[in-house]
């Protein structure tokens, strides 16, 4: 069987089989496997004819798992290739193996609605149909679901595959429609297992690639841990050692999910506007609106470059790249949004700002997870365990940013506000405010003037340094922040360097941008301890005081260095640079 071909699968009437019509309790009984009944395989067994099995062979089983998201793969290569998990001494090589799974389903979504996933599993030449109870991961980040295997046969027609509980299950929840495959995910396994006389379980290293035709739309990594036979205590212990790892994450999401999200995003970003690239540089002699909106159009055409890199690789650089180019989009708009009026550029603003702090909720997630391993990798005892369910908090937050994000990115006001942002800058004179004389019009008449302005507005902070709260400093950060981005803006159209004064700011940004960091991760520390003051025990109370103590002592050291930032981007040297800069337009 072609392991690529695309599956119609017709629910057409059954073919009569010699179990057919046989009532469930006169059905044929699996016998338990075991001494004295008890089931040897963590894939248990329930009782034949449950499920809808009507005692066909290969009555469901109960698949008991935990998935990772994988933070490091050389580390965890090196825990699938060690000599124990968690005590289970491992068993054999690691090895190899190629899936190709289609999920099926009707163009109405019959099987998801009734709670089931049903794919076509292919390894080398064999093709077995798998039906999958959807199931959410419980407390313990653990799933437990029922799955039905059974083979298939040469014909499309699932009515003529050989008897199984998955072929029954499906014809009945088909129930005469057709199912069609949905979503095509290929997966190369790194599988290993581990285990003792009393539990086995499956570890294996997946790297997922979600297919559209012929296509890689998106690729995944994870880790997943599965019980084979035995006892649940093994696997539970198992599960507790991985999710004290540094470089690995817990994971609620299915691949199923994971992959149909992924098509979908592939399909979003193809329907996103497109924007050519600009041919003429910019002048100074062109009226201010235009050159504003010159670049207003290449910093949205970042963005949109920036959202189709998000919508293939959902990851925290694509996320930081994509706020990156919000920023600014946003700094250009505030500086040369009051030339323009209507209501296409009053939606524009909204809808930056609702897109940015969307944006910000997930980045500022990931500083804080970056700042917790890098303190792990580098202060931290050797085991990680204390800091484990703060970690376990935090990325919990995070996937509930995400979603909001790609809710955000996926909702219809997004596109249409995309829409008119495009119609926008691609229209010279749209919604432009008119300027009478003597009133400036050209760039080189205005943008001198509004850099200078933004140079003072940096100089009239010297008096609050001293005294200044984080809080507070932030709002001088975002001050040098608006005033490096319009400098740049510009510099296409000026004679002059911006080198030496984009330097001067960027160290700004930087200092007060770490101790900020520092700042909102030790509150957020002390904000967990105080949460789960009875909760926590005293060896996580003491690790996590000691992550907080340590973030207090860099931000009040990075404190200290802002007069010196300051003073060198406010420097007489640095307002003569400003000046030949301004004097070049």
């Amino acid at each position: 069987m072609d392991a690529r071909r695309r599956w119609s699968l017709a629910a057409g009437r059954p073919r009569r089989r010699a179990d057919q019509g046989r009532h469930p309790r006169r059905a044929p009984q699996a016998r338990p496997a075991g001494r004295r009944g008890r089931q040897p395989a963590g894939r248990i067994r329930g009782p034949a004819g449950v499920d809808g099995t009507l005692g066909v062979t290969a009555p469901p089983t109960l698949e008991v798992e935990a998935k990772f998201d994988v933070l490091g793969r050389a580390p965890t290569r090196a825990l699938l290739r060690g000599h124990d998990l968690a005590g289970l001494p491992g068993i054999g090589a690691a090895r190899e193996i190629r899936h190709l799974d289609r999920y099926l389903d009707t163009p109405e979504g019959r099987l998801r609605a009734a709670g089931w996933a049903a794919r076509l599993r292919t390894v080398d030449a064999d093709t077995r149909i798998q039906l999958k109870r959807i199931a959410a991961p419980g407390e313990d980040g653990v799933t437990r679901r029922t799955e039905l295997d059974g083979p298939t046969g040469p014909d499309e027609d699932p009515a003529t595959w050989p008897t199984s509980a998955a072929r029954r299950r499906l014809l009945q929840l088909l129930h005469g429609e057709t199912a069609t495959v949905r979503v095509t995910v290929r997966q190369d396994r790194l599988v290993r297992d581990f285990g003792d006389v009393d539990c086995q379980v499956e570890l294996s290293l997946d790297r997922i690639a979600a297919l559209a035709g012929d296509e890689v739309a998106g690729r995944l990594t994870i880790l997943e841990l599965e019980l084979r036979a035995g006892q649940l205590a093994g696997f539970e212990r198992a599960a507790a050692h991985l999710r004290i790892q540094p470089f690995l994450s817990p994971s609620n999401a299915t691949k199923l999910g994971w992959a149909a999200a992924v098509v979908a995003n592939r399909t979003r970003a193809e329907a996103l506007p497109v924007i050519g690239e600009e041919d003429e540089p910019l002048s100074g002699d062109v009226p201010t609106a235009e050159v504003g909106r010159r670049i207003l159009r290449a910093q949205l055409r970042r963005l949109l470059e920036r959202e189709r890199a998000f919508l293939a690789s959902p990851g925290p650089e694509e996320i930081r790249r994509m706020r990156v180019a919000t920023r600014r989009l946003r700094a250009t708009w505030r500086a040369f949004g009051p030339i323009f009026e209507g209501r296409t550029s009053n939606r524009v603003r909204r809808r930056l700002g609702r897109l940015g702090d969307t944006l910000s909720a997930v980045r500022d997630l990931d500083v804080l997870l970056a700042r917790l391993e890098a303190w792990v990798a580098g202060h931290a005892p050797a085991d990680p365990g204390p800091l484990a369910g703060m970690r376990e908090s935090i990325a919990a937050r995070r996937a509930a940013a995400l979603v909001r994000l790609e809710a955000e990115l996926a909702s219809p006001r997004h596109a249409r506000s995309l829409d008119s942002f495009v119609e926008f800058v691609e229209t010279p004179g749209l919604e432009t405010l008119p300027a009478k004389p003597p009133a400036a019009r050209l760039a080189r008449e205005q943008l001198g003037g509004w850099i200078w302005a933004g140079f003072e507005r940096l100089l009239a902070w010297e008096p609050m340094l001293p005294v200044a709260d984080a809080p507070t400093l932030h709002e001088l950060r975002i001050e040098a922040k608006r005033l490096r981005d319009l400098i740049q803006v510009a510099a296409p159209m000026s004679s002059g360097s911006p080198d030496a004064i984009v330097a001067s700011l960027v160290h700004v940004q930087d200092t007060l941008g770490a101790m900020n960091d520092a700042t909102v991760t030790a509150a957020t520390l002390r904000a967990y301890i105080a949460e789960h003051s009875g909760v926590l025990s005293p060896t996580e109370a003491r690790a996590v005081t000691r992550f907080a103590i340590d973030q207090e002592r860099a931000a009040e050291r990075l404190r200290r260095r802002v007069p010196s930032a300051w003073g060198r981007a406010t420097s007489p040297l640095a307002r003569r640079r400003i000046g030949r800069f301004i004097g070049g337009f």
